[in-house]
Order: structure tokens, then C-alpha cells, then sequence
């Protein structure tokens, strides 16, 4: 759900446009990581009054070994995304034969009466909802739930959607809708301001609450129609619903950061921007649906196209089958010499603090205020905790003496916030929006008559909307039957789920290690395929699903975490929990005269930096700039600034 917050955005399989104010949406102990081998470096920086120091605890070319196994540790270099989701090709393989969607509301006449499924946010369930076809274009469908409402109105509405936002969303993204007509279904839905639901684009056979159509729905208590928020709601809306058609697996930042784009671009108000600029804080890739979140990556796509892309390059990235990051860089190709993603992304988060502060060319149309996150007033230790793809500000006050800040960041950070691995090693599921991570493994059960498979399983997953499922194949792995464990759920109220699932967190609140037992004595006396499949929708992703022990003790069969154990992967990464923790830390200083410096401060293998300053009379500041950033990983990082 891909949801946008006009007052708070959400996103699942749903896109929701939420109106509350302040809604959200939405390690191994003996496990060695490998790390950089670089050293602290000296710094020639133009500023006499600083240098940089390389202090006696500096690494040089240390290399580390990753596990006793010999197993890689996940890099930028080295980490792939997960397989895209292809819902239909799913269903197949356990046994379904999905219909063709129905065109029937193409055909309905104005007056006419329908029943549809609607999302209830605050009472987390699917409900009918009875509505009237009030009135029709050629492309589109206005159903409003019975009661009362202004038909005047919605005609104004209607033309300004048939004529202006739907065809410049088209030719903006260079997509077109399809020849069925798109229904906009009017009514109260508590909480929201509107929503696109891509499970109505599948036959109710796939998704039983599937209204088997492409759709929206818009909230009129909180989105009146006629109003900037209903127009900007439908054009959001419509972003998503047409992104579909040509990439439906793109990750929820991209997409919303694009639909507030198209939100903007047709003179609408693009909301949250200072929900961000007073906590920056906030991820820009790791969606949660908060409004900084949207905050963000409507700041960070204006800044991309305001200084490296135009709107004609918005159509590449939209049509780009890969996903995130990846499809970003490939935008970019030929816009940005020699600048990555991650080049680029820490300019803008520079260029942020600067906008106000002498630099205010950053963005065409707005100016951004961001305050530091953290002020150092008088020598000590201040200890941070930093977002992956976030940033804190720490601001030094002036000092009269010579002074050095050090920085310590941790060198390594978890995959998933479980213990206890066996053998320093296990099966990750990766994690991503609308993805499809499987690992399979053949078992020889003709010399028994009964068989357990013991799994140690742990689990972070969007409850309800992102499942894990155990599946069994009798035909080497064509078609797939869904087992059922102790620990899984057949709870569905959203009709996401293919069967007996695991969703939510392993074990409670706090997810942790559970030892699950599935019986294969139906099995018994067959050569079977098992496998683990692991499914997200298309927004807010958790941390996924991690395997520290597989075991089938009738047939002698261990895996704890030496070797792969015979298993094929295809989008799970066997990995220690622990990856390389990344800093990229700079430093601003403000000088008097209204100089402006700033330069990296490099950090060796041990994640330590310092610079040194003279100190003076003159009020210089200084503001250390603090982003994060590891592959896979959403867990906050730690840090400390000392200054002395």
C-alpha cells in the first residue's frame, strides 16, 4: 500500500494520505567484520588555524577476517537487491489460476449503486463501503458513499481531473492509464486522506478484498472537494496508480518522493518539508511513513532535479525496472560526473544546513532552515545516535584556546537485532519493498516414515501486510504447498496473506529466537523441495527474516551456521549479523569575516577522525556534519564528538 500523508503519508500496498498531525505508519558476539584498511590521512586544508590529526591508535591496511567460515561481509560493492515480487507468478506456483479483472464499472450508467472494499486505518480491517456512481468523463468514474454531498462540486472537480491533472501526470511520467476507466471512490475513511491500493489491480481470486479494478479512494472529511488537498491528494494518488503500470516494484521513498514531485510540479502544496528541516534526522531510503520521512525525499528529489536532472529525465527513472538507489544512479548517468548517489547525497545534506547560512541557491523556490541537532558548549564527551542515511548536526561553541574534536563511530552494526547466532553465521532474507527472497533445499525422505524440520527462526516483519511463509514441492519445486508451524498465523485482515504465514516480530514486541517444528510425515517416503519465501508489499519494509538453524533429525540433517548446508538462495544473503558501519563526517566552519570551510574529516579503519583548531577571540564555529550510512541495515548507529 502506497499511502501520502497531505497531513501524514503511509504507505503498504496501499498509498494513504493521512491527515493526523502525528501519525505513523506504518549481534553476534564472535563474529570478526572485515573493515576498511585506510588510515587517517593528513589534511592539507586552506585554513591556517586547523590541521588534522593522526593519532597513535591509527590502523594501517589492518585486515580482519569476516567469520571462521570465510563467509564476506556485505559492502556497497557486494550488496544486491532482492528479487522483485511478481504476485501473479506466486499465486501459479501455489496452485491458483487467477481470472481476468472485470471492466464492469466501465459500463455502469451515473445512478447506479456498487459496494466496495475499503481500507479502516483505525480500526485496522477491511470494510464495505455502499456508493453511487454520481457522475462519469470519459476516463473516469466518481463514485461517492451514500449521503450527502455537493454534485456542482464534484462536476468542477471532475473536469479539473479529466482535463488537466490526469493527462499532465500521463505526460510527465509518459504513462498511460489503461482503457478501463479509473474509479475515484469518494467517502469516509478515518484518519486518511486518501489512498491507492494496488491489490485492486488483481482478480479477487489473488486478493479477496480486491475490488478488481484500478482505483483510488479520497476522503472527503479531510479532503473536501474543490480544495487544493483534494486535487493535491488525487495527484499524488494518481502518481502511484500510473507508476504502477510500468514499475511496480520501485521502494516507497523513490515513489513518494515522486509523487510530491508531480504534487509540486502541478502548483499544489508539497506538505511535511518542515517536519523534516526541524528533526533531520530521519532516514531518506528506510521508509517508516512518518511525515519526515516524506519531508525528506520531497527535499532530496528537488534538490536532484533542480541541480542535476530535468523533468524529462523524471520519465528514466519512473520506466527504470531497478529500484532505489540503483535506479536514481542510473537517472543520473551522464547528469553528475563523477558523482554517485552517495556523493550527491552528502552535498545535499550539506547543502541543506547551508541554504540559510550563505549558500541559498540550493533549492529555486524555498529556504531551508535546519538547526543543529546537538550543540558541544565546553570541553567533554557527547554521545550521538545516528539514522542510516541520516545526518546530525553537532555544533562546537567557540573556544578561546586551542582545542581538537575527535570522532568515534562504531565500526560495525547489525543486519538484525538478534543474539546468539549459531555459528557466527546466517540466512538473511534481505529486505525492500515488493520483493520476493526465496532459499530452497532438497530432502531425501523415502527411508522414513516421519520427519520434523526444526527451523531457528527469527522475524521483523510489517504485520499483516509482509509475510514469510515454509513451503514443500513434490514435483521439484513447480508447484508449492504452504506448511503450517506452531509459531505461524492464519490471521489475514487485509487478505495479503498466501496461506499460514509469519508476520509481525518473532515472539513479541521485541522480536527474538524461536525453534520452530513442521511435520513432513505427510511426506514421508518422497524426495521434496523446502523452501523459504519471503514477501513484502510494496512500502514500509522491517528487518526481515534471519535462519540461525535448519535441521531434519530423522535423515541426520544439521545446519548451524557452517557452510550454505546444500541451500539455494535467490535473495536471501548468508552473512555474519554484523556489516561495516560507514561515517561520512564533515566539518563546517563559520568564520567572522563570513568564510565559509568545509572539509572532510577523514576516519580510519577504527571509524576515529580529529581536527585541531587554534582557537580564538573571533566567535568562529564549528559544525560537525554526521551521516551513516550501511548496506541493509536501518539500525541506528552510535557515535560520540569529544572535545578537548
Amino acid at each position: 500500500m502506497h499511502g501520502l500523508f497531505r497531513q501524514a503519508l503511509f504507505s503498504v500496498f496501499l498509498v494513504a494520505i493521512l491527515w493526523t498531525a502525528n501519525a505513523c505508519f506504518g549481534a553476534a558476539s564472535d563474529s570478526a567484520i572485515e573493515t576498511a584498511t585506510s588510515q587517517i590521512e593528513s589534511a592539507d586544508r586552506s585554513s591556517p588555524s586547523s590541521s588534522l590529526l593522526t593519532p597513535e591508535s591509527a590502523v594501517s591496511n589492518k585486515e580482519v577476517q569476516t567469520r571462521k567460515n570465510g563467509v564476506s561481509s556485505l559492502h556497497f560493492s557486494n550488496f544486491e537487491s532482492p528479487p522483485d515480487l511478481d504476485v501473479e507468478q506466486v499465486w501459479k506456483e501455489l496452485g491458483g489460476s487467477p481470472l481476468s479483472s472485470s471492466i464492469a464499472s466501465d459500463w455502469m450508467e451515473v445512478g447506479q449503486k456498487k459496494s466496495f472494499w475499503a481500507w479502516n486505518p483505525q480500526r485496522s480491517m477491511m470494510s464495505k463501503m455502499d456508493t453511487t456512481l454520481k457522475y462519469k468523463t470519459e476516463r473516469l468514474n466518481f463514485f461517492v458513499q451514500d449521503g450527502r454531498f455537493d454534485l456542482d462540486s464534484l462536476q468542477k472537480s471532475a473536469e479539473v481531473v479529466q482535463k488537466f491533472i490526469l493527462p499532465r501526470i500521463e505526460k510527465m511520467l509518459d504513462v498511460q492509464a489503461e482503457e478501463r476507466a479509473i474509479s475515484i471512490i469518494h467517502g469516509r475513511i478515518p484518519g486518511i486522506a486518501g489512498y491507492y491500493s494496488s491489490i485492486h489491480e488483481y482478480s479477487p481470486s489473488i486478493y479477496k478484498f480486491s475490488n478488481d479494478g484500478p482505483m483510488i479512494f479520497v476522503n472527503l472529511e479531510q479532503a473536501p472537494m474543490g480544495t487544493p488537498n483534494y486535487f493535491g491528494t488525487i495527484a499524488h494518488e494518481l502518481q502511484h496508480l500510473l507508476h504502477w503500470r510500468v514499475d511496480s516494484t520501485e521502494d516507497a521513498w523513490v515513489n513518494e518522493g515522486i509523487s510530491e514531485m508531480i504534487v509540486g510540479a502541478l502548483g499544489y502544496e508539497q506538505l511535511h518539508i518542515d517536519a523534516f528541516t526541524s528533526a533531520p534526522n530521519v532516514s531518506l531510503i528506510h521508509w517508516s511513513g512518518l511525515q519526515g520521512n516524506y519531508g525528506a525525499v520531497t527535499l532530496f528529489l528537488k534538490y536532484l532535479f533542480s541541480r542535476y536532472l530535468k523533468e524529462d529525465d523524471l520519465t528514466t527513472l519512473v520506466h527504470d525496472q531497478t529500484d532505489g538507489i540503483e535506479s536514481l544512479e542510473r537517472a543520473l548517468k551522464g547528469h553528475a560526473k563523477d558523482m554517485d548517489f552517495h556523493a550527491i547525497f552528502q552535498e545535499w545534506v550539506i547543502a541543506n544546513y547551508m541554504d540559510a547560512r550563505g549558500k541559498p541557491d540550493s533549492y529555486d523556490d524555498l529556504e531551508v532552515v535546519i538547526e543543529p541537532t546537538h550543540v558541544l558548549k565546553k570541553p567533554g564527551t557527547l554521545s550521538g545516535l545516528v539514522n542510516q542515511y541520516a545526518v546530525n548536526y553537532v555544533e562546537v561553541m567557540p573556544q578561546k584556546n586551542a582545542y581538537t574534536i575527535e570522532f568515534k563511530g562504531d565500526v560495525v552494526t547489525p543486519l538484525v537485532q538478534a543474539t546468539d547466532v549459531a555459528g557466527n553465521t546466517l540466512w538473511w532474507s534481505n529486505r525492500g519493498d515488493a520483493i520476493d527472497s526465496k532459499i530452497n533445499k532438497e530432502f531425501d525422505l523415502r527411508g522414513v516414515d516421519k520427519a520434523m524440520l526444526e527451523i531457528d527462526l527469527w522475524f521483523d516483519l510489517e504485520t499483516y501486510w509482509d509475510f514469510a511463509y515454509v513451503e514443500i514441492s513434490v514435483d521439484g519445486g513447480t508447484q508449492w504447498s504452504v506448511l503450517e508451524g506452531a509459531f505461524s498465523t492464519k490471521n489475514d485482515p487485509f487478505g495479503q496473506s498466501m496461506g499460514p504465514a509469519y508476520t509481525g516480530q518473532s515472539g513479541g514486541r521485541q522480536p527474538r529466537w524461536l525453534r520452530e517444528s513442521i511435520d513432513l510425515s505427510p511426506f514421508a517416503g518422497q524426495e521434496v523441495v523446502v523452501r523459504i519465501q519471503v514477501i513484502t508489499d510494496g512500502a514500509v519494509n522491517n528487518r526481515g527474516v534471519a535462519i540461525s538453524r535448519f535441521a531434519v533429525p530423522q535423515i541426520e540433517y544439521l545446519w548451524d551456521g557452517q557452510g550454505d548446508g546444500g541451500w539455494d538462495a535467490d535473495g536471501f544473503v548468508l552473512t555474519g549479523n554484523l556489516v561495516n558501519q560507514t561515517y561520512w563526517v564533515k566539518t563546517i566552519e563559520f568564520r567572522p569575516n563570513k568564510e565559509v570551510l568545509i572539509s572532510d574529516l577523514h576516519l580510519n579503519s577504527e571509524q576515529y577522525g580529529a581536527v585541531h583548531f587554534q582557537g580564538s577571540d573571533d566567535e568562529s564555529r564549528i559544525v560537525l556534519v554526521v551521516m551513516a550510512a550501511s548496506p541493509g541495515s536501518s539500525i541506528p548507529t552510535s557515535y560520540t564528538v569529544t572535545l578537548h
